[in-house]
């Protein structure tokens, strides 16, 4: 009796190769964001400096109505004070490619307000970073990470992203136990958010901020594996790649493939598209473009944009 293997075909796709979207930019095992609190000044002076050595993008979350026009007002300020970094600066760690995020007006506790103090806390806010900035933050984060049904309904109108969980890293946290979040959001295949607020002299400050500093440098170590970026940057991401349908049609060393789903996507975010093949060298097109591709010695890697029509991809 001979039997004759027929490929299995859905939506054109032929999964004699498998073609999937990264659960994470670059196909990495996990991501991470670092978020800053309050505007506090330390975050200015002491963090931004070691993560623009080491090329990782963080997200701030200020307080616009307490915060200065210009640095020599913001010195003037307690160092532990909210709002204690200048929208001068604001504008300069912007330029960086760092995301500036809403934490409400004054930082009061929202779960306590009226429905119109909460719309005025929140759209003043952001009525300021679009003012002040040129930018219209895509996030919220609670003060005091109070919230409840009402806080929310008004939020998520607003806001596609919202910092609704995280682990604190500060006080007495040391490097090992840092590492040990990340490394446990790898083995876990998680988005883990990091929220900071002082980094000297203020609350929760690290009792030694090296400790932090070090943890820094561990996960530029192991860049092939966790993802750093913002907090926007990394959620635009996961609903794309949570969003998009793919229709392959295969060739011999050579594919085409469609993304459906995210036509009118307001979201700018590339994807990640994995092909599992053994290749040597391989190419992309897309829209009439080339894109960026990585060969690994059991996968291709290329950057696609959602929108901009079917990826042919060849390869030796």
């Amino acid at each position: 009796m001979r039997f004759i293997l027929i490929p299995i075909i859905f939506l054109g796709q032929v999964f004699a190769t498998e073609v999937y979207i990264a659960p994470f930019k670059g196909d990495r095992k996990a991501a991470i964001t670092y978020t800053f609190d309050d505007g506090l000044r330390s975050q200015y002076t002491k963090a931004l400096p070691v993560l623009e050595g080491l090329g990782l993008k963080t997200t701030f979350f200020i307080v616009p109505g307490l915060t200065p026009n210009v640095t020599e007002e913001a010195r003037r300020k307690r160092i532990a004070d909210w709002g204690s970094i200048s929208w001068n600066e604001w504008v300069e760690v912007t330029a960086k490619g760092h995301e500036i995020g809403n934490h409400s007006l004054e930082h009061k506790n929202l779960a306590k307000e009226s429905e119109f103090e909460i719309n005025r806390q929140v759209n003043e806010a952001q009525q300021l970073i679009k003012e002040k900035l040129g930018i219209t933050a895509l996030t919220f984060c609670y003060p005091y990470n109070s919230r409840n049904e009402k806080v929310d309904s008004i939020v998520d109108k607003q806001f596609p992203f919202s910092r609704k969980y995280q682990t604190g890293f500060g006080g007495k946290m040391t490097t090992e136990i840092m590492n040990e979040v990340v490394d446990k959001a790898i083995m876990k295949g998680s988005w883990e958010v990091a929220m900071i607020h002082a980094i000297t002299l203020g609350y929760d400050q690290f009792k030694d901020p090296q400790q932090l500093y070090d943890h820094w440098k561990y996960v530029k170590s192991i860049d092939s594996e966790v993802w750093v970026d913002t907090f926007s940057a990394i959620g635009q991401y996961k609903e794309l790649a949570k969003k998009v349908k793919l229709d392959v049609k295969e060739g011999e060393n050579e594919l085409s493939c469609f993304l459906k789903g995210m036509e009118e996507s307001s979201y700018k975010s590339s994807l990640t598209l994995v092909v599992k093949v053994k290749a040597k060298t391989a190419k992309a097109m897309q829209a009439g473009s080339p894109l960026a591709v990585e060969v690994f010695k059991d996968k291709i890697l290329v950057d696609v944009d959602s929108n901009k029509g079917p990826v042919n991809i060849t390869w030796n």
